[in-house]
């Protein structure tokens, strides 16, 4: 079976982003610098207040030190305070990383090929590339349709 969503582009981003950090918690990669939204929280309620925002941000990395403890009981937490497991080390979170990895390359196809219809320069990066392939199950399709594409489509359902 397969399906079908449409997204904008905030909601597209928010997709690859959250489908990174799962990938990254199942990993082992828990911190307020690797789960973006606990960092989001921070800056909005610490707006102003940036010693408290580092007290507290410093707290919360203390705090899920403990569970990331929790998660992996048994395994050398000195060499995990900073380092944890990556690819292959769960098909769940390859699973999610490869399907974000296949957005972020789509976006780079959409700035190469404007930068090609402005006669403008590219510099690609590291999502540039092919997308890694990781597990056995196909790959995510995810298309982009231009400003032209969507205003003709629109013309079409009239």
């Amino acid at each position: 079976m397969k399906y079908t969503i449409e997204l904008n582009e905030k909601q597209i981003r928010m997709l690859a982003q959250v489908l990174e950090q799962h990938s990254r918690v199942i990993c082992g990669h828990i911190s307020t610098n690797t789960i973006p939204a606990i960092d989001y929280v921070l800056h909005k309620r610490y707006k102003d207040k940036f010693n408290e925002y580092i007290k507290i941000r410093n707290l919360l990395d203390e705090k899920l030190f403990e569970v990331k403890q929790l998660m992996f009981d048994g395994e050398d937490m000195a060499n995990m305070r900073h380092g944890n497991y990556g690819i292959h080390y769960s098909e769940e979170s390859d699973l999610a990383y490869e399907m974000y990895k296949q957005i972020l390359y789509t976006f780079e196809r959409e700035n190469y090929e404007k930068c090609i219809k402005n006669g403008e320069k590219y510099s690609g990066n590291v999502h540039s590339g092919t997308p890694i392939k990781l597990t056995d199950i196909p790959c995510i399709k995810v298309k982009y349709k231009s400003e032209r594409e969507l205003k003709l489509e629109r013309i079409l359902k009239k």
